[in-house]
């Protein structure tokens, strides 16, 4: 009897220890089911002064819309920490919006951790700046440069020569062949393809101009799909691809999108492109919307709102988009959707980030 009673004793005594080893059910960390959207309003000095950086890793999937005015950069922050780079430039046009300086600052703990570089068209505001921030130590872990359109559309010098010293990664989609739903080339890749993000060609190299070359991707995690149409510029390339995609059944509904061409009015962002799309979340990157441009056009904001599925936001932020037809701005204090813009008050820049896999 002494003999049960120690065993049952020591048998008590090892269910308390396990018990108190294993983690509450409320303290385990999980995934939000919704993705996040931040917003970070950041002046010269900020940046310039190392008070605001691109973080490292958090072992999340970030993706980072930089306000360089007229022109792109967005990054995508892979879980295993490495990143993915689409598009860094600024049109010399307009050129509200970071300096080469201010990326520089910006990305100064995490450009070593660049792996490839998407030029989604041939486009100079969209890679000026890429031969002045990746050159020397800062580029030395780039893998792939993945570039959309001919080559012989690339004409510029400077980033020509920067190209030709690194020609061993150098690509093009598809082989510079046009390609919608039969895109062969190896898309961008986080951590080798073990991180869960699936990259995806959708169309590339359409049309008869540079802007209509570009390629436009998927990147999808879970229950977060985000399009980058790259700088799509003719309403038939938009309708070909909704048309093909129709064809071969993909489901081209996402939950976050970024406009084209800066939300470009007459020749692109269509409504019938706007509809397919469906999205829940949209950004654009843009210099304040005054002229020329008049970038967002409040004509492709109301044609978002019409597609149907745009989140409202909890919060309501500041906005502005541009009426080229009367060459005029409309500012809102309260904007209620989530639509963002990386210049929502002429002299002031957000930085736009989404989190695909926020933890509670």
């Amino acid at each position: 009897m002494a003999k049960l009673r120690t065993i049952f004793i020591a048998v008590v005594f090892i269910k308390l220890i396990l018990a108190a080893s294993l983690p509450n059910p409320d303290e385990i960390i999980q995934y939000a089911k919704e993705p996040e959207t931040h917003l970070t309003s950041v002046s010269k000095w900020d940046i310039e002064s190392g008070m605001v950086t691109m973080p490292k890793s958090s072992g999340q999937l970030l993706v980072y819309s930089l306000p360089l005015g007229e022109g792109d950069a967005t990054m995508v922050q892979c879980p295993s920490g490495e990143v993915i780079v689409f598009n860094m430039g600024q049109s010399t046009k307009v050129v509200e919006g970071w300096n080469v300086g201010m990326v520089q600052a910006y990305m100064r703990n995490t450009v070593d951790q660049v792996k490839t570089i998407v030029i989604t068209h041939p486009g100079e505001a969209h890679f000026n700046f890429i031969s002045e921030v990746f050159t020397g130590n800062s580029s030395t872990g780039l893998e792939r440069i993945i570039l959309a359109g001919k080559e012989s559309d690339y004409t510029d010098t400077t980033f020509i020569n920067w190209l030709n010293r690194r020609s061993d990664i150098v690509e093009y989609v598809n082989k510079q062949k046009p390609c919608i739903t039969d895109c062969y080339s190896k898309p961008p890749l986080c951590n080798n393809g073990l991180d869960g993000v699936t990259f995806k060609y959708l169309g590339a190299n359409l049309g008869n101009n540079k802007k209509g070359r570009s390629i436009t991707i998927s990147i999808e995690a879970n229950n977060f799909k985000m399009l980058l149409p790259g700088d799509f510029k003719g309403v038939d390339i938009e309708c070909l691809l909704v048309n093909e995609w129709s064809v071969a059944g993909w489901n081209m509904t996402h939950t976050h999108m970024k406009l084209s061409r800066h939300g470009d009015f007459n020749d692109s962002n269509s409504q019938k492109f706007l509809n397919a799309i469906q999205p829940s979340v949209a950004f654009v990157t843009n210099a304040y919307p005054v002229y020329p441009s008049y970038h967002p056009s409040c004509g492709v904001i109301t044609r978002l709102l019409l597609s149907g599925n745009v989140q409202k936001a909890s919060d309501s932020i500041t906005f502005a988009c541009g009426e080229p037809s009367t060459q005029s701005t409309k500012q809102y204090n309260s904007w209620p959707y989530k639509i963002y813009t990386t210049a929502p008050k002429q002299g002031t820049y957000n930085i736009i980030s989404f989190n695909a896999s926020p933890k509670y």
